[in-house]
């Protein structure tokens, strides 16, 4: 899924230097519903294995959340942007009414986001073509946040409503081959926001009249962080020594590849030890890394590169997801952790973030041990 996710990043922006070379000839060939497809596809399978993830954490009574001030405003409309593309391919119409004064929370973002990305996926699933989907924040008391996602939709029969939160169910079976799914994303939402010592309720007014999905929050005064983090440098903007280290070769090729078209001096490895040995001869600004390697792992990768390099910030990739990685990861010195499949823009972000945090000044361009610059691919790097 990791490769996939980049090589569509990757063609995207290809077509997106073309157009604005203002060659239509070049464009022709450029099927954009048919990516706009697979990259449906591989959100949808990303998220039913994120769901089976935290399904066995939340069994297992394990679920670790990584609390910090957000903003539930900014999380939501980051949300309702990632899934443009599907609602407007279904032309359903969106009413956004984020009027709450209070709206920070003391959350895990990365939770948060996905109990978000459950009940917006799931209204646009469940509203037909042309439908109507409204997105709602209001401060029922002072310290109190209330979101409110309504669809007009195929609602919910009232003896099934006590069932819609149930794993593994689906309110009215007679769906299930017409939408598919597991059955998880209310359930794994509901559970993640009890989590978080809030409530989520659903309503409805019967079949074929919609629904309404409610997350009931406790909000926070407690001033957001402040600090070059919150204003990150465009890594559109920057030109970074880049070290990825990743087995997997597709997904290595696809970063490196999209990597290089931000700009960056990128040079990859397939293992820690191949990773050691480049950085013999070359600085580097920043290393993005899986945290499983063939030979080793991420963790100590980035504490053996430190003692070389004591300024290179960091980034975690994972398959898993899981919350003993993340906080081995943030342990190990890592400012940021991306489960894969890699969002592009979420890694565009995270590496302003990672560079913002940096105490020193930018590094100047170092020459290797033969004099060499920097700027010279590694052959494992994509041309």
């Amino acid at each position: 899924l990791a490769a996939i996710s980049l090589t569509l990043d990757l063609l995207e922006l290809g077509h997106d230097l073309v157009t604005a070379t203002k060659q239509p000839q070049d464009t022709a060939e450029f099927d954009e519903p048919a990516l706009a497809h697979i990259r449906h596809d591989v959100q949808f399978l990303s998220r039913l294995t994120n769901q089976l993830f935290d399904f066995t954490n939340i069994s297992r009574g394990t679920i670790h959340l990584d609390r910090e001030v957000i903003d539930s405003h900014q999380a939501i409309l980051e949300v309702l942007k990632e899934f443009e593309r599907q609602r407007e391919a279904k032309q359903i119409s969106l009413d956004v009414q984020l009027h709450a004064f209070d709206y920070q929370l003391h959350a895990d973002a990365l939770k948060f986001h996905q109990v978000v990305s459950s009940l917006i996926d799931n209204a646009i699933k469940f509203t037909p073509a042309g439908g109507r989907i409204d997105v709602a924040t209001h401060n029922p008391y002072p310290d109190r946040i209330v979101i409110l996602i309504r669809d007009n939709g195929i609602g919910v029969e009232a003896k099934d409503l006590s069932r819609v939160f149930s794993p593994f169910e689906q309110a009215d079976a007679s769906i299930h081959p017409q939408y598919g799914g597991l059955g998880l994303g209310l359930s794994t939402a509901k559970s993640l926001v009890e989590a978080h010592e809030g409530r989520m309720t659903m309503e409805s007014a019967g079949k074929n009249r919609g629904a309404t999905l409610a997350l009931d929050f406790k909000t926070t005064q407690a001033a957001r962080p402040t600090g070059p983090t919150n204003n990150p440098a465009s890594p559109k903007t920057l030109h970074l020594r880049i070290l990825v280290v990743e087995d997997h070769a597709e997904t290595r090729t696809s970063l490196t590849r999209l990597l290089q078209a931000r700009g960056h001096l990128v040079r990859s490895a397939d293992s820690a030890r191949a990773a050691l040995d480049i950085s013999n001869g070359h600085v580097f600004d920043l290393l993005i890394t899986d945290v499983g390697l063939p030979d080793g792992n991420g963790w100590h990768l980035l504490k053996t590169l430190r003692l070389r390099q004591p300024h290179i910030q960091a980034i975690a990739l994972s398959g898993y997801g899981m919350p003993q990685e993340l906080l081995k990861s943030k342990e190990a010195g890592f400012s940021e952790y991306l489960v894969k499949p890699i969002d592009f823009h979420k890694l565009d972000a995270a590496i302003g973030r990672a560079v913002a945090a940096q105490d020193s000044a930018p590094a100047q361009e170092h020459a290797g041990p033969n004099g060499e610059s920097d700027a010279t691919t590694h052959p494992d790097s994509a041309p």
